[in-house]
């Protein structure tokens, strides 16, 4: 599959959060693709960038959706460090929001940090995350069986 390429600089005119849901779904595609990952940062980092110009300081789902993206294709890269930073920089913005609900993101990000310490053979820091991961998802889940407390 040959993706289009689209030149950054087009990112933040008539920015709305329904055009970076488009780039960042597109970045996400092409991620899956090894050849594609280039193209797949410049998505994902447009979507980020009108994220950045719509909601400035406000902590947004869309902006920290990226913020995730972006660290997931940097750990597909090999890229650790950086990949934890955005990932770090995600929960930074979920843990500003009151929404009950974003409680499944941040659990979520917490496995993925949990996954990078596990790769660079942090093993006690990957323990603390992932077990973060597992006291969040039984607040949201209970005792009811439930494939993310598989």
């Amino acid at each position: 599959m040959r993706m289009h390429r689209l030149s950054q600089g087009h990112c933040v005119p008539n920015a709305h959060d329904d055009l970076a849901e488009s780039y960042l779904r597109l970045g996400e595609l092409c991620s899956n693709q090894q050849a594609l990952l280039p193209e797949a940062e410049q998505h994902i980092k447009c979507a980020l960038k009108i994220c950045l110009a719509l909601h400035q300081e406000q902590p947004h789902r869309n902006t920290a959706r990226s913020h995730l993206s972006l660290g997931q294709l940097y750990c597909k890269q090999s890229r650790y460090e950086q990949g934890k930073a955005s990932i770090e920089k995600a929960l930074a913005i979920y843990a500003r929001v009151e929404d009950k609900s974003f409680r499944v993101d941040v659990a979520k990000l917490y496995a993925e940090l949990g996954a990078i310490c596990c790769t660079q053979k942090d093993f006690k820091q990957a323990e603390q995350h992932h077990l973060k991961a597992l006291r969040l998802r039984k607040m949201l889940y209970g005792l009811q069986p439930h494939a993310d407390l598989a």
